[in-house]
């Protein structure tokens, strides 16, 4: 991960099943065709037609296993809701809806939202069906989370001071090791000038950072974040100055100080608003455990050669 997205704090609110389950089976001989569903023609090709069973196996190889992931947790979240005794109404369903629109309208401007929504959908092969078994699913699990989330006045004061508090305005050059840093920090100086310390994290670094010519947002040195290293440089450092070389698990960084953001006023609603946005973190994380705990439980076996290929491999 590099360290100026280890910054990212917006999580996706679209929870797919991306786990494995730890009970697989091989797959047993593939059923004879009297064994199949029946076959039926949907598609065409120059007026011949094209059968599900000419279909299945090359589907079957190439989505397969995620598909056969989804409806295995569908199952598995249907029976711990009969277990739990819990329904998921229509109004949860309509809830994970909003989330999403939700997060849209923050990543896009209001004009280009459905422009953002369909490459979101495209990009995840969400047609239909699947976009409604999965706003089922979302609701699903967080219902069954719900008990589990809680948010602290202490854990919404460091997310109000960590929006809204003083800042770093700083750039970042990350090398793959120290030798590499030396030398580039060696062309740069002590106090090399902005557009200097830009070219060289265009050139050189190898974090995202550099096509932004090594940009990084603001940093509060609370921000746990950051690597506590980088912090403590930039507390050290005055404006236009190069820190030494520092040395990461990503590599060796060199960080230099622009200058200082300002305390910023918040809000009259900025409380409310962090804290639900440390909720809605909160419950992702605690839907991808139990999507992966019920999924890991089951014992999932495939009985189709292509189906089997696809699931083991």
């Amino acid at each position: 991960m590099s360290i100026s997205s280890m910054r990212v704090l917006l999580l996706p609110i679209l929870v797919l099943c991306g786990c494995q389950s730890t009970h697989q089976v091989r797959s047993s001989p593939m059923p004879d065709a009297g064994d199949r569903p029946q076959d039926r023609i949907v598609a065409i090709i120059d007026n011949q037609p094209v059968s599900t069973e000419e279909l299945a196996p090359v589907l079957f190889e190439l989505a397969g296993r995620e598909a056969l992931r989804e409806v295995a947790l569908d199952r598995l979240l249907a029976r711990e809701l009969n277990r739990r005794g819990m329904v998921i109404s229509e109004e949860q369903i309509e809830h994970e809806h909003r989330l999403f629109e939700a997060r849209l309208a923050e990543a896009a401007s209001s004009d280009a939202t459905a422009p953002v929504r369909e490459q979101v959908w495209r990009a995840r092969a969400l047609g239909p069906q699947r976009r409604q078994a999965l706003f089922r699913r979302n609701a699903a699990l967080r219902a069954l989370i719900a008990d589990r989330i809680t948010v602290s006045e202490p854990e919404i004061d460091l997310a109000m001071e960590l929006a809204y508090g003083p800042k770093k305005i700083a750039r970042l050059i990350l090398l793959e090791n120290e030798r590499d840093a030396a030398e580039v920090r060696s062309m740069l100086g002590d106090r090399p000038s902005v557009e200097d310390v830009a070219r060289a994290a265009e050139r050189h670094s190898i974090d995202p950072t550099a096509s932004r010519s090594g940009r990084l947002p603001p940093v509060h040195l609370s921000d746990p974040a950051y690597p506590i290293a980088v912090r403590h440089a930039l507390e050290s450092l005055n404006p236009g100055s190069l820190s030494p070389i520092l040395p990461l698990p990503e590599g060796a960084a060199l960080v230099y100080l622009e200058g200082a953001q300002p305390r910023m006023q918040p809000p009259p609603d900025a409380r409310r608003r962090l804290a639900e946005e440390l909720r809605i973190q909160r419950e992702r994380l605690e839907m991808d455990r139990l999507a992966r705990s019920l999924v890991a439980g089951a014992r999932i076996q495939p009985l189709d050669h292509s189906l089997g290929w696809a699931w083991e491999r």
